[in-house]
């Protein structure tokens, strides 16, 4: 199994600890860090979290923790908040997206 299969299993069974019943808002990024330990549901990230710290302070009006990430995760869930990547591997800085939009 290649490093990219292995990637792409990780980031998708830690985003279903965290898949909502039902989908009320669902937030679309690019893609994925390149660096996997940056993925929004892993849930030991400890630096470069932007976009959840964001996600966080905007739709449930709490400071981002480290410390409590995996019960964030969980409200996020629970309001029915899920993020998806247009593009399932990491993108290069100069990588154009319209190709993906059609598997969205």
């Amino acid at each position: 199994m290649t490093f990219e299969v292995k990637a792409r299993r990780r980031c998708g069974q830690a985003a279903d600890n965290y898949r909502p019943a039902k989908v009320r808002l669902l937030l679309v990024a690019e893609a994925p860090a390149s660096d996997l330990d940056r993925y929004f549901y892993v849930e030991d990230v400890h630096e470069h979290d932007g976009l959840f710290a964001t996600s966080c302070a905007r739709l449930l009006a709490e400071e981002p923790s480290r410390s409590d990430k995996l019960g964030q995760l969980a409200r996020l869930r629970d309001c029915g908040v899920f993020l998806i990547d247009l593009k399932r591997d990491a993108k290069d800085d100069k990588e154009r997206l319209e190709g993906y939009v059609y598997d969205l």
